[in-house]
C-alpha cells in the first residue's frame, strides 16, 4: 500500500490518496501535485475509487481520469453530487441553513468560498460505476455513510481504505451521525488506511473508541441547552462566538444531525416550527446505554 501525503488548504493540512496495485483511491484536490507525485504508476492505474464527493478527496478527479482513462467507482449518490453544486448545496448547506437559521453572509461566504473548490464532471458514464452495483472490482465497497450521505469505505485483504469514517486523531465530522456511529460499530477488525494522518490498526477498536467520544459529545449538547435553547445558542455555548463561516457551518450541522439522534433517543425534544430549531433536554439518562440499545454492541 502506497500513500500519498498531499497538502490542502489552511482547513485541511494534508489528504492521504492511495494506491494498490493498479488502484487509486481518493485523488486529494490538486491534480497536478497528484500527476507529479504518481507519474511513474500512472500508466498502470486502471481503476479510481472515491470514499466521499468532498472536494479535498475529489477535485482533482476529472484531471486524473482524463490522464488515466480509469474507470471511476464511488456511492451513486456521490457520484450525483459531484454532477450538481445544487445537489451538494440542497444536503449540505441547506438543512442546516433553515435549522440553525444561518446569517446569510455566512451562507454566500460558504457557498462562493467552500463550492467553488468542486469541479464538476464530465466523465462518460461508461467510465464510471456505482459502488453499490459493481461487480469484480478490485477492493470490496462497503457503505459507510455517515460522514457524507452515502460515505464508501473499501475493504482489501487485511486492510481497509477508510476515508473519513476514522481518522487516529480527532473525530471526524459528520451529516448523520446515527448512521456514522453504526458505520462505526461495524468497522473489520482490520488496518484502516484513513483519509487524514497515520494508519489505524485496528479499525474495529477505534470504531468503538470513537462512539464513546461521540457520546461526550451528546453529553456537552444536552448540557448546552439547558434548560432550553436554540440550535444557535447550543453551538455558540459549545464552541464560542468566533467560529469562522466555515466552522460555524459545520458545528450547526453536527449539533442538527446530534438532534435528531438525541430526539431518537427520547432524550431531547426538538420544536421544529420555530427557525432557529429550539431544543429542550428530557430527563437525564446514561448516553452510552442508550447507544447501546441501537447499535447492539459492547461499549
Amino acid at each position: 500500500m502506497l500513500r500519498v501525503q498531499l497538502p490542502v488548504s489552511r482547513w485541511v493540512a494534508h489528504v492521504n490518496v492511495y494506491i494498490h496495485e493498479s488502484t487509486l483511491f481518493d485523488v486529494g484536490a490538486d491534480a497536478r501535485l497528484l500527476i507529479k507525485r504518481i507519474q511513474p504508476a500512472l500508466p498502470s492505474i486502471s481503476y479510481v475509487m472515491l470514499t466521499h464527493h468532498h472536494w479535498d478527496h475529489s477535485a482533482a478527479l476529472q484531471e486524473l481520469w482524463e490522464a488515466t482513462g480509469a474507470v471511476v467507482v464511488a456511492s451513486r449518490a456521490e457520484l450525483e453530487m459531484l454532477s450538481s453544486i445544487d445537489a451538494m448545496i440542497e444536503v449540505n448547506l441547506k438543512p442546516v441553513a433553515e435549522a440553525a437559521a444561518l446569517p446569510s453572509s455566512v451562507v454566500e461566504w460558504v457557498v462562493k468560498r467552500a463550492y467553488r473548490r468542486y469541479k464538476l464532471l464530465k466523465i462518460p458514464d461508461s467510465y464510471i460505476e456505482a459502488a453499490e452495483e459493481a461487480r469484480g472490482l478490485p477492493a470490496e465497497p462497503l457503505a459507510t455513510p455517515g460522514h457524507t450521505v452515502a460515505h464508501t469505505s473499501y475493504l482489501l485483504k487485511g486492510a481497509l481504505i477508510a476515508g473519513d469514517l476514522m481518522l487516529a486523531g480527532k473525530p471526524p465530522s459528520f451529516i448523520d451521525l446515527e448512521a456514522h456511529l453504526r458505520s462505526l460499530a461495524s468497522a473489520p477488525r482490520v488496518k484502516a488506511y484513513p483519509g487524514h494522518g497515520p494508519p489505524v490498526e485496528d479499525a474495529r477498536r477505534r470504531g468503538l473508541e470513537l462512539i464513546r467520544e461521540y457520546a461526550g459529545r451528546l453529553s456537552r449538547l444536552l448540557e448546552a441547552c439547558q434548560p432550553k435553547a436554540t440550535l444557535s445558542e447550543a453551538v455558540r455555548r459549545m464552541h464560542g462566538e468566533s467560529l469562522g463561516p466555515l466552522e460555524l457551518m459545520i458545528a450547526s450541522r453536527e449539533a442538527l444531525a446530534s438532534a435528531k439522534l438525541l430526539e431518537k433517543l427520547s432524550l431531547l425534544e426538538v420544536d421544529y416550527s420555530r427557525k432557529p430549531i429550539v431544543l429542550k433536554p428530557a430527563e437525564a439518562c446514561d448516553i452510552i446505554e442508550c447507544l447501546k440499545s441501537i447499535l447492539s454492541i459492547p461499549l
